[in-house]
């Protein structure tokens, strides 16, 4: 059929016809087929959302449509619901929810199309474009700061189911306005309370003062940003405390295979920021091997996991380093990339911690412990010092123990990148008895390795 006329409704219906010797017999009607030339597409179909949760949908007039049908489904797309029929191009979506208003964390799904009457039957068009609305969400609440490695700031808050993600607004020092971070999803774990939360880390800060914060949940929806109302309003008063110039001589073979340098003030040697060593990592087959090269110490592998599944180590060593130094050390390694041998690497520059260590030796004629060096609180991923000096030294096979120096101990502070870092490795000492005096200072970690 060719022909028609737009903007009309047609009905169909056929009848067989049959002629013989004159005589014409005619059939009944086939069933009716109703077709229509009313419709185009939907043009302009969108919604907004107001602070309130309420939904307007809007749309351009369909030529020749005598009225709309607006259909919504709430576990996206399996099963639809009509929840209105409308002669206007526009509809209060939220009307027919509880409350008048979308509910807080639940996804919702709106088509629509348009239809027509011809002798009372109705002849609709092709569905409209699928709507998605996330309703906006509470606002957040701020539940601690905290200062963090890398001269950074922590802040959390409980998470807010409806929220996409979520716009961390900070008080710049340096013209006085609000300005804001978006942070993604991947900063969010799960308490010891079993509260989910999410953090945000302030990073590079390199001024003291008072930094104020304050946060708001981000749905979005149709292309568009939608915000939740502000978090209370937070200050965290930051001390910045610049990384230590060593000014030190160079010492030994500072450039060299060994890459140590030399304190005149503590008397003691260290490893350089970047030395050889960084590019081989570390695994339980060094610390076995050692022994037979005439190193023997003490040690513990305090292993764990956070950020939705990192693999962390965090080692100390106590002992004697051949036959001239006696000294102890702590490296940061991380797993980063999946490989069957339990192997770490070192840390990267971006995972490095803020640490210190003082270093003690038991005298056992005045029955007390001599405090024999301190390395400075700094950025590290392998905090090391070591002095002249023999203890002791035993065979490769009696070593093997790694329990041979009790009158050597390390006192350490560490510094975490956050609280979600902090929880793994709190698990990790509490389960080593080697370690003592466990403190915590929000992410600043306290433990003596003895």
């Amino acid at each position: 059929v060719t022909g028609l006329q737009p903007a009309t409704a047609y009905r169909f219906a056929i009848k067989a016809v049959a002629a013989y010797e004159g005589n014409v017999q005619i059939t009944g009607y086939s069933p009716v087929l109703e077709v229509s030339t009313v419709f185009g597409s939907f043009e302009n179909v969108g919604f907004t959302l107001d602070s309130s949760n309420k939904l307007y949908i809007t749309w351009d007039p369909v030529k020749g449509a005598e009225g709309y049908i607006i259909e919504r489904s709430l576990d996206l797309g399996e099963t639809w619901k009509q929840i209105g029929d409308v002669k206007t191009t526009l509809f209060n979506a939220s009307s027919v929810e509880k409350d008048k208003v979308l509910q807080k964390g639940v996804k919702y799904q709106y088509r629509l199309r348009a239809y027509c009457t011809d002798n009372g039957a109705k002849m609709y068009n092709e569905y409209s474009r699928v709507l998605e609305a996330h309703p906006i969400p509470d606002a957040p609440r701020i539940t601690r700061t905290a200062t963090g490695s890398d001269h950074s700031v922590v802040v959390e808050w409980q998470k807010v189911p409806a929220a996409d993600t979520y716009e961390v607004f900070y008080l710049s020092h340096d013209d006085g306005e609000w300005k804001s971070y978006l942070v993604t999803a991947g900063n969010e774990y799960t308490n010891d309370k079993g509260e989910e939360i999410v953090y945000f880390v302030d990073a590079g800060l390199t001024q003291s003062g008072s930094y104020q914060y304050k946060v708001r949940g981000v749905v979005l929806n149709d292309g568009k940003m939608n915000y939740g109302p502000f978090s209370n309003t937070v200050t965290h008063q930051y001390n910045y405390s610049a990384e230590p110039d060593p000014g030190y001589d160079e010492g030994v073979a500072a450039s060299g295979i060994l890459g140590y340098l030399y304190d005149p003030q503590e008397g003691c040697y260290y490893t350089a920021s970047d030395p050889w060593q960084r590019n081989f990592g570390f695994n339980q087959l060094y610390d076995t091997s050692s022994q037979f090269v005439m190193i023997q110490y003490d040690t513990v592998r305090l292993k764990f996991t956070c950020h939705n599944g990192e693999k962390w180590m965090i080692q100390p060593w106590k002992g004697q380093y051949g036959m001239v130094l006696y000294g102890g050390e702590v490296g940061v390694y991380k797993q980063y990339s999946d490989r069957e041998a339990e192997h770490y690497d070192c840390a990267k520059d971006e995972d490095l911690l803020m640490m210190s260590m003082s270093f003690y030796k038991y005298d056992q004629d005045t029955k007390t412990w001599e405090h024999v060096f301190d390395r400075p609180y700094a950025s590290y991923w392998w905090c090391t010092g070591f002095v002249l000096g023999f203890i002791r030294f035993r065979s490769p096979l009696e070593a093997q123990g790694f329990s041979n120096y009790p009158d050597l101990k390390m006192d350490v502070r560490i510094t975490m990148k956050d609280f979600d870092m902090l929880r793994g490795f709190k698990a990790a000492l509490e389960a080593e008895k080697h370690i003592s005096n466990l403190k915590i200072d929000n992410l600043d970690v306290y433990f003596t390795y003895q």
